[in-house]
């Protein structure tokens, strides 16, 4: 079972169907990070990471 919480992750005032995509996609995004041997890394970055520096959202966090 997935259970995603509601939360304005990009922070425009509304929790919306780009907040649910943006969960989504991190984590995507994070569960195929692997390491240089080619495996599955076990400590995934942060949504705030993620939405900085893969994303290119600037938000204050």
């Amino acid at each position: 079972m997935i259970v995603l919480v509601a939360y304005d992750i990009n922070r425009d005032g509304q929790i919306n169907a780009t907040d649910a995509s943006l969960v989504l996609a991190y984590y995507s995004y994070a569960a195929s990070l692997r390491d240089s041997d080619g495996n599955y890394v076990t400590e995934w970055p942060s949504m705030e990471y993620y939405l900085y520096n893969v994303r290119g959202y600037s938000i204050i966090l």
